[in-house]
């Protein structure tokens, strides 16, 4: 949890220099990162179907919505 928690300024600090620097379009960033995170998320729940661990599938599809419902007032603001 706190390697994740310290990877967030990191990957904030990356997004900063990549906007301010190549000029990359600040809403693609976003929605590379949002599209990076989802694939991560799906990845975990397909090994976790895969090796029969618990699985709660709603869980997973909540966070993955609320991640989209994030990228969206992010982009309104």
């Amino acid at each position: 949890m706190f390697v994740a928690m310290s990877l967030i300024p990191v990957g904030d600090g990356i997004g900063k220099l990549l906007v301010t620097g190549p000029g990359f379009n600040p809403y693609f960033l976003a929605w590379s990162r949002f599209t990076l995170g989802m694939l991560m998320v799906l990845l975990i729940v397909a090994y976790r179907m895969a090796f029969g661990s618990q699985f709660a599938p709603l869980v997973y599809f909540q966070l993955i919505g609320s991640g989209f419902a994030a990228a969206l007032v992010r982009k309104r603001a």
